[in-house]
């Protein structure tokens, strides 16, 4: 599995293509953030990766988000830790959409209730 890193800097379509190429070879993928900002661009880059996978071969993608803490040693902060959003990213099949119902039935009738008005 490949592990992408994401800041508040990176390009959401960058980002999204290879989201999708990781996920067209390997089926999965992690993409590492810390902060706000880059969370933003992580999202918006595994849209960009979902409407791919979408028009590429009807597939779909789940998200499963972790937060994972991260020691850091540098020399003006010494020994810290922080706080990182690991979010998993998995392809899968693509879930049918759900039908429009709104113009077979009376939402605001119980079932059932919708035969009876058309038997009258």
């Amino acid at each position: 599995m490949q592990k992408l890193r994401a800041g508040a800097s990176t390009s959401v379509q960058k980002l999204g293509a290879s989201i999708h190429i990781c996920l067209s070879q390997d089926g999965d993928c992690l993409v590492s953030v810390v902060g706000p900002n880059a969370l933003n661009q992580a999202i918006k880059g595994i849209i960009v990766a979902r409407s791919l996978l979408l028009n590429d071969d009807n597939s779909d993608l789940v998200v499963q988000p972790n937060f994972v803490v991260v020691q850091q040693n540098s020399p003006k902060l010494g020994n810290s830790t922080t706080t990182s959003i690991e979010l998993y990213v998995k392809k899968i099949k693509a879930l049918e959409k759900p039908s429009d119902v709104s113009s077979v039935s009376d939402l605001t009738k119980p079932t059932g209730e919708e035969e009876d008005d058309r038997k009258n």
